[in-house]
């Protein structure tokens, strides 16, 4: 089972995303609502301090490329929700 989180993932990324909470895994898989290109909006969250996998990567024919895959499994409350924030940033810049 997914683990958990108290982290309100919708108060800081509002209507900008649309995603699941996964039943089980490593990962969240997002798919943004006004960005077309993840690949580019790589660079502004590496320069915020936090990445993910663009999800272009994921498809062999060059679809998916407004979805992206975060990791939650390997981090604690307060790094997921730092993220969270730092995502939401990139996304407005």
């Amino acid at each position: 089972m997914a683990r958990k989180t108290t982290v309100s993932r919708r108060q800081f990324l509002g209507g900008a995303a649309e995603f699941r909470v996964p039943s089980g895994g490593f990962f969240y898989w997002l798919r943004l609502k006004r960005h077309a290109d993840t690949g580019e909006l790589l660079s502004r969250a590496r320069a915020g301090g936090v990445t993910f996998v663009p999800g272009g990567r994921f498809s062999t024919c060059g679809g998916q490329r407004d979805c992206l895959r975060l990791s939650f499994s390997y981090y604690d409350e307060q790094r997921i929700r730092e993220g969270i924030v730092r995502l939401a940033a990139a996304l407005r810049a």
